[in-house]
């Protein structure tokens, strides 16, 4: 076989390799060498071609004065005048792509030269203009800012950040976007759940969210209530997709908060005593005073635990699904992760918000009767 190195010898060394090939191998083979056809004749190295405008220079669209060429390394002086014509700081960048060009001989060509017709900033003149083009128009953006959308970074609902970085305080367009409005098929809607549906679209409930928003709210109120009283609250989310949102839940109220991520045990709450045993019953807290359900119709025995032992109940609850089995229901999707992580997370910063009070709280009163003993011992004295 021929190698592909032969082609790069001279026809005395490339017929000398051939032959010996040939009498090397085992058996003869045909070999029929194809040999580049030499084109005819090169192309010479283009020079300057400006054209147009009314100083002879190539202007494109911008009104950018543009100069395109292909030429090689004897050019280079030619470049060098015109480019100090039109812009006499590209003669520097110039005078450093010749020396370069010297250093490498492979780089035989420049593309493209383009220099705008704004005039650089030279003078102290210039700079002060500048500063007060730049003043002026930093002065329009503060007047027409009051005029625009209140939407910014701050309060934009990212879909990322609901698990991690949930918002503090729900609105429409955030319930919205995380799903929350997509209810079960209209055959399968419970009659209780009519008055907070919105409607029917190709056969799937809508869920009405002018309604979901003010009982949401009203459940982180009651949540924020329960933390600053000092109660526990429970998360409950049995789903696979759900364990990592109950679990931040209950991180964010410290240790007022539990979750229960795989199964509710029955008998958690009204057989206490054979699964703890009397002394545990006695010495902890086993009873919750809340418990938020993220997928209530898969937990309902942990719902008729909860009404036994007059446990308030918040659930998300979806087209299919009975309000009257919850406490507090707050009408959404409860298949979609997004509205869950959503909702857990406007409770359980409610909650957190609760313990931060108390803290607060706690502070003062600590503050205060600290005063009122350096006065009485001042008086006293």
């Amino acid at each position: 076989m021929i190698s592909t190195r032969s082609f790069c010898q001279t026809p005395t060394q490339l017929w000398g390799n051939l032959i010996r090939q040939f009498c090397t191998a085992k058996r003869r083979r045909t070999c029929r060498p194809f040999f580049k056809k030499r084109r005819e004749g090169r192309e010479r190295p283009r020079s300057w071609v400006v054209v147009g405008g009314e100083d002879g220079r190539k202007k494109n669209r911008l009104g950018e004065v543009s100069i395109s060429c292909g030429i090689g390394h004897s050019h280079m002086p030619k470049l060098m005048s015109l480019q100090s014509t039109v812009r006499p700081w590209l003669a520097a960048s110039a005078s450093s792509s010749s020396k370069s060009l010297a250093r490498n001989p492979l780089k035989r060509s420049i593309r493209c030269v383009q220099t705008t017709s704004t005039a650089p900033l030279e003078t102290p003149r210039d700079w002060v203009d500048f500063q007060m083009r730049r003043a002026d128009t930093g002065t329009l953006i503060d007047m027409f800012n009051r005029y625009g959308s209140t939407q910014n970074a701050q309060n934009t609902f990212k879909p990322r950040h609901t698990l991690h970085k949930p918002a503090a305080q729900a609105t429409t367009s955030a319930l919205l976007a995380s799903g929350a409005h997509f209810g079960h098929a209209a055959t399968r809607m419970n009659p209780n759940f009519v008055p907070y549906a919105y409607g029917t679209r190709s056969g799937i409930t809508i869920i009405d969210l002018d309604q979901t928003l003010p009982m949401l709210r009203r459940a982180a109120n009651l949540v924020r209530a329960v933390a600053y009283a000092g109660g526990q609250i429970i998360f409950i989310g049995t789903r696979p997709d759900l364990r990592p949102v109950v679990q931040k839940a209950a991180e964010r109220l410290g240790p007022q908060g539990f979750h229960v991520g795989d199964r509710w045990l029955p008998g958690t709450l009204t057989n206490k005593i054979p699964l703890f045993g009397l002394d545990v019953v006695k010495n902890t807290k086993v009873v919750p005073d809340l418990v938020v359900l993220l997928n209530p119709l898969a937990n309902m025995n942990a719902i008729r635990e909860c009404a036994i032992e007059h446990v308030p109940t918040i659930g998300i609850v979806d087209s299919n699904v009975d309000p009257r089995i919850v406490m507090y229901p707050i009408p959404a999707n409860d298949e979609s992760t997004r509205t869950a992580e959503l909702i857990a997370g406007v409770l359980s910063i409610a909650g957190r918000e609760g313990a931060a009070l108390v803290e607060t709280e706690k502070k003062r009163r600590a503050e205060k009767a600290e005063r009122d003993t350096h006065r009485r011992n001042a008086y006293n004295n």
